[in-house]
């Protein structure tokens, strides 16, 4: 399959003899998440790219509805924002009161994902782009394959326009997601993770760095969690101040470095 080929490139074809082992680590992989309501926690948030930035954060979550990253560099003041639903992200400088909304592809080099895809990515989850959190009820929908102590899960259903996939190591811990477009100028997308810790909703990645390009220019975008709750009522301001401006994603450096 032409579509597939770019990330088979990659991967440690499997033989009927290990057939049992893979399906066994499917299983123990899918067993590593478990379900949640609400997340909310602070942390650091790092913008790499033509420009730089740290900045506190907080971070708020419904499951399938929603991601909040409120961006909060001096005395937990906000100075901007990242608001994800549906398949949308909006991007607020309140210093500037200036937004920025677009399809959540911007963020994604294209991939075609939902807010609900997006908070796996987030939370370092497997998942499909059709059908969500991969599950032990859902183990047949990707594949693995194993090579030198790390494990390749890829979704059996990939898209006409990209191929994606998941890496583990032994202790079912996520290590990254990457994202191949096809084509003879595809890029990379990729998400690299670490500290993932055992929570109320399972494994979780407590830090992770997205690294792609928009409009050709490299951006790279990081969040390290702290003191996650689950499971508590969450408030986040969804909404676009009315006197704010619109402006063009190509700004998205200048709007998330405040500058």
């Amino acid at each position: 399959d032409a579509n597939n080929s770019s990330a088979n490139a990659n991967i440690t074809s499997t033989t009927a003899a290990t057939d049992d082992n893979q399906m066994a680590r499917a299983q123990s992989i899918a067993a590593s998440f478990a379900n949640w309501k609400t997340m909310s926690c602070g942390g650091t948030f790092k913008l790499g790219g033509k420009k730089t930035f740290s900045s506190g954060v907080a971070v708020r979550m419904e499951r399938d509805k929603f991601i909040y990253i409120s961006l909060r560099p001096i005395l937990g003041i906000e100075v901007g924002r990242l608001v994800f639903t549906g398949d949308s992200v909006i991007i607020v400088d309140k210093i500037h009161k200036q937004y920025i909304a677009e399809n959540v592809s911007l963020l994604t080099n294209g991939l075609p994902a939902t807010v609900s895809n997006l908070q796996d990515i987030f939370l370092g989850r497997a998942f499909t782009l059709d059908g969500g959190t991969y599950t032990t009820a859902r183990r047949a929908d990707a594949t693995v394959t194993s090579s030198n102590g790390m494990h390749s899960l890829k979704p059996v259903k990939q898209t006409k326009d990209f191929s994606y996939e998941f890496t583990f190591n032994n202790d079912n811990h996520i290590t990254a997601l990457k994202v191949v477009p096809e084509g003879a100028k595809s890029t990379t997308y990729s998400v690299n993770y670490d500290n993932v810790k055992t929570t109320k909703a399972g494994n979780v990645a407590h830090s992770f760095k997205i690294d792609g390009t928009i409009k050709g220019n490299p951006l790279s975008l990081g969040i390290d969690y702290n003191k996650i709750s689950w499971d508590e009522n969450v408030k986040a301001d969804l909404t676009i101040p009315a006197s704010y401006k619109k402006v063009d994603s190509s700004n998205i450096n200048n709007l998330l470095s405040g500058e």
